[in-house]
């Protein structure tokens, strides 16, 4: 069982960011990081956001070394993108696709 203490600016800071956040991975981080102040443990974190409690202790570890900068999405995160822009015959097919489904 672990609670992390936040300030007031911290929890303000995290209400902002789960309103806001263009990202919803982000913004499910933001709003575990809230439902902790409340007093839920991770084990219940875990079963409302869907991941391993080992997750959200490790969401928790990131917030403790970096705040909220900790919770965002660092680059090189995630799966790659398949279609890149300068890749003109996939670009073509996609739009040909679209035009076709619509």
């Amino acid at each position: 069982m672990r609670f992390i203490e936040f300030t007031e600016l911290e929890v303000e800071t995290l209400r902002e960011g789960y309103k806001n956040h263009s990202s919803h991975s982000v913004r499910c981080r933001f709003h575990a990081m809230l439902l902790n102040t409340e007093g839920n443990e991770a084990k219940e974190l875990a079963s409302i956001f869907q991941v391993r409690t080992r997750t959200i202790y490790d969401w928790m570890n990131r917030w403790d070394s970096n705040g909220c900068m900790g919770l965002l999405t660092r680059l090189g995160q995630g799966r790659p993108r398949i279609l890149s822009i300068t890749d003109k015959t996939l670009v073509e097919l996609v739009k040909k696709n679209e035009r076709t489904c619509s």
